[in-house]
């Protein structure tokens, strides 16, 4: 069963399963650790100094908490109670709260800042999520957003191959492309601020190329520097993932 096929419970259930491994989301491999390493820092970059009550959707064991100031106002929510408990025992002085990114318990306009790091395309109702998001920000609130691209450029070429998409992971439920992102957040009552890229991965999963070159791209130092100064070059239309700002209207 794919995560498309099932219940926000069963979805629950599984990542709970995972997270009591001890196993959920680890970045055993050169080129993820970079990737979310970037994708931390350019998700700072963009809630800038001064993001005031920040709420961070979907943040597993901790989100982005390692990364902010010990008194930043933060809370962090996610679908799978194991991975609040852990967080919360990792991050004592942050706020941390088990909920349905599509249906938050916070009052209308509670956040100057919302993260939601690669975490729309695990959720069944995404639309439904960006409003949630647009309700308890503030008027003109900040939405920093990263996600992985449906048109990277390794799925474009795949598709040139005569090859069908794929996901980049099997928990994902729908990946976009940048234009049906910035359709999405706009329809949602978003203004897009900036964006940017982050990595580009031009074999990735491709029939004949991926296994030829993988090692080089998951582990080489040097290339995996490229990949990231590339990522960085080509902008979100084209990198493995886009980051991106919004402000609510």
């Amino acid at each position: 069963m794919t995560y498309c096929d099932k219940t926000a419970e069963q979805i629950r259930e599984s990542m709970n399963s995972r997270y009591e491994t001890n196993s959920a989301y680890t970045l055993n491999i050169l080129w993820d650790q970079r990737r979310m390493e970037d994708l931390n820092q350019k998700t700072l970059d963009y809630i800038g100094d001064s993001p005031g009550r920040i709420l961070e959707v979907c943040c597993g064991q901790g989100g982005s908490a390692a990364y902010l100031d010990p008194l930043a106002d933060y809370t962090g929510v996610d679908l799978s109670d194991v991975a609040i408990a852990l967080a919360q025992q990792a991050f004592p002085e942050f706020t941390y709260r088990q909920m349905d990114a599509c249906q938050l318990d916070f009052e209308d306009g509670t956040f100057d800042t919302v993260i939601a790091k690669e975490a729309i395309e695990h959720l069944l109702e995404p639309a439904r999520a960006l409003a949630e998001w647009h309700r308890v920000l503030k008027p003109g609130g900040v939405l920093v957003l990263t996600t992985p691209n449906r048109d990277s450029l390794h799925l474009r070429i795949n598709r040139q191959l005569g090859h069908q998409d794929f996901l980049c992971s099997y928990d994902h439920v729908k990946e976009f492309t940048y234009t049906e992102m910035v359709d999405l957040l706009e329809s949602a009552g978003f203004s897009l601020v900036d964006s940017c890229g982050s990595f580009l991965m031009p074999y990735w999963g491709i029939a004949g190329v991926d296994s030829a070159v993988r090692h080089y791209t998951d582990h080489d130092e040097d290339v995996v520097d490229w990949l990231q100064d590339l990522g960085d070059r080509c902008g979100a239309d084209y990198a493995f993932c886009m980051v991106i700002k919004a402000r609510r209207l």
